[in-house]
């Protein structure tokens, strides 16, 4: 718990270190970052099979936990319990099992049950997005949960908004974590940008969305170490084909691994369906000393619970190979 506690409050904060990290990342920097989370107070997920390449499996998911005072039902928050528990306590038999995703992104943890189940789905490294600001009424509900230690990490909001979507604190965080096992470090994006909802115009919408656009490119151009892959991966709330995908595309150079999955041999499910569709994305951007590809993805947290879906979102999963350096 101590070691939640202490990530939890360096995402708050905002702290970024700037100097290059790669393998080893900076020696003794990294032995003392991880030694100030100390040892995870849960216990680590057993090790991935042999045999097969590694890979880093990365989950987005948006798992609806709008708060009473976005909803006209006051009971809204208890009544939706169940299924923020289930979600954590899948994630907790999947760490169980070695099948679970090394890292989550998820978005739209805005109430108390579905942040508890952020925080209690088992990970050793819990990081949270900013809480509300001057005339906001929640948070940023956002939150990347880690198997790997925490090297630094920063948190931004946006300046833009428009409808229900500015009563919330909506930004972006960053968390650039490191793998021993394989001897990388990757920069980890998480962000949730303005949906088309009434009472909001959809011109509005837009509008506010390439603004955030704008400003989470900056956000990655500031905080990201050129050296090493980055992972941006969130609810975009725009589509393949619209004018905000474009601009997001152009302004980061991501590739998004829906994208790439239609194009190479990917595992699981046929990419081409989810593109159409989804608003859930995630991108990857390459190091100049080592990249990754997409390998596999997936729709994740399909099965319902109680005969409810656990959210008018299914999770995103994509595993990553590693790709080698160039010389």
């Amino acid at each position: 718990m101590r070691a939640i506690l202490l990530v939890a409050a360096l995402a708050c904060v905002s702290t970024v270190r700037a100097e290059p990290l790669d393998w080893p990342p900076s020696g003794a920097a990294l032995k003392d970052a991880v030694a100030a989370q100390e040892a995870p107070a849960v216990p680590a997920a057993p090790a991935a099979q042999t045999g097969a390449p590694w890979t880093l499996r990365v989950v987005t998911y948006n798992i609806h936990g709008i708060t009473p005072w976005a909803s006209s039902d006051p009971q809204l928050d208890e009544k939706s319990k169940g299924r923020y528990l289930e979600i954590a306590a899948r994630l907790r038999r999947q760490r169980a099992a070695g099948t679970a995703p090394h890292v989550v992104v998820i978005q739209e943890a805005f109430n108390h049950w579905s942040a508890k189940a952020a925080r209690e789905a088992g990970y050793p490294y819990v990081l949270e997005g900013n809480g509300a600001r001057f005339g906001k009424v929640g948070g940023a509900g956002l939150f990347i949960l880690s198997e790997y230690p925490v090297f630094s990490s920063s948190n931004m909001d946006y300046s833009d908004c428009t409808g229900y979507d500015c009563l919330a604190n909506k930004g972006a965080m960053h968390a650039r974590i490191v793998v021993p096992e394989v001897q990388r470090s990757f920069d980890v994006y998480n962000t949730h940008m303005n949906a088309d909802e009434p009472p909001a115009k959809p011109e509005d919408s837009m509008k506010a969305r390439m603004v955030q656009i704008r400003e989470f490119a900056a956000f990655v151009r500031r905080t990201r170490e050129p050296g090493i892959p980055a992972i941006l991966a969130g609810d975009f709330n725009f589509i393949s084909g619209n004018a905000d995908y474009a601009l997001f595309q152009a302004l980061t150079s991501g590739r998004n691994v829906l994208e790439e999955c239609a194009t190479s041999t990917c595992a699981g499910d046929a990419p081409g369906p989810i593109l159409r569709e989804t608003v859930d994305h995630q991108y990857h951007l390459p190091g100049t000393r080592g990249s990754v590809a997409a390998a596999h993805v997936e729709r994740t947290f399909t099965e319902p619970h109680g005969g409810e879906p656990l959210s008018d979102h299914w999770g995103l999963e994509a595993r990553y190979r590693l790709v080698r350096r160039q010389p």
